[in-house]
């Protein structure tokens, strides 16, 4: 765990990121009916990876923000 601030800084950005772009691939694959398709989320392809990237590149700001509260 972080003991600096700095450290902080750098794991609060870290899992802001992973945190969100996470959700939103999994929010994504759902949306497109992954779930429900034979073999789940491995049929997912880089169109799903590629729409939550540009989803969550704003809310990765506002949950860093969020979280640092």
């Amino acid at each position: 765990m972080p003991k600096t601030k700095g450290q902080k800084l750098i794991f609060g950005i870290l899992m802001s990121i992973t945190m969100t772009y996470g959700m939103e691939v999994y929010n994504n694959a759902i949306n497109a009916g992954y779930n429900l398709m034979p073999g789940g989320f491995s049929n997912m392809t880089n169109a799903v990876f590629l729409n939550a990237l540009k989803e969550s590149s704003f809310m990765m700001i506002i949950v860093f923000i969020i979280s640092n509260l």
